[in-house]
């Protein structure tokens, strides 16, 4: 069974709300998140199954973890999240993701998908992924732009430079 841990430094200001008739108790407020690393066990794509440097603030209520900024190092880039994860009968999320993303670092991770090239250089990414917990199925519209890439392999005779495109799913 897959699991994660998280070491860093949180901090909850807020407010416990208790519940009546036994239900559980709510929590109200700000948290923020420090230095921070999250592990995957087994280790999974995310650049040997870890995101460091982990630092973000979200607001709390009863239902509903807003993300107003969550940001880390995986893949060899840095990747920023916004958005929410709303509890309930059926817990959803709704994030944006964002990165200017390394694409050797994103090549390397999801080998299977683009051997045998090798693409360099940055690319702009933004997804947006929303969905029921867990997210089976992940239901994302993602866009990549690619400026000034190089894109090598076995059947090209030198590399292409200066790739400049957009990529959208």
């Amino acid at each position: 069974t897959p699991s994660w841990t998280l070491r860093g430094d949180a901090t909850i200001e807020g407010t416990v709300i208790p519940a009546a008739d036994g239900a559980p108790f709510a929590l109200e407020g700000d948290a923020a998140l420090r230095h921070a690393t999250l592990e995957a066990h087994p280790p999974t794509f995310l650049g040997g199954g870890s995101i460091s440097d982990l630092n973000g603030t979200a607001k709390i209520n009863a239902d509903r973890i807003e993300i107003t900024s969550l940001a880390g190092d995986a893949l060899g880039s840095r990747w920023t999240l916004e958005g929410a994860v709303t509890s309930g009968p059926v817990p959803s999320f709704e994030v944006l993701l964002s990165s200017q993303a390394n694409l050797a670092s994103l090549a390397a991770a999801f080998p299977s998908l683009v051997q045998p090239w090798q693409p360099q250089g940055p690319a702009q990414v933004r997804a947006v992924c929303r969905g029921n917990l867990p997210p089976n199925p992940l239901d994302c519209l993602a866009r990549a732009e690619v400026l000034h890439a190089t894109l090598a392999g076995p059947k090209l005779a030198s590399p292409l430079t200066e790739i400049d495109g957009q990529v959208r799913y």
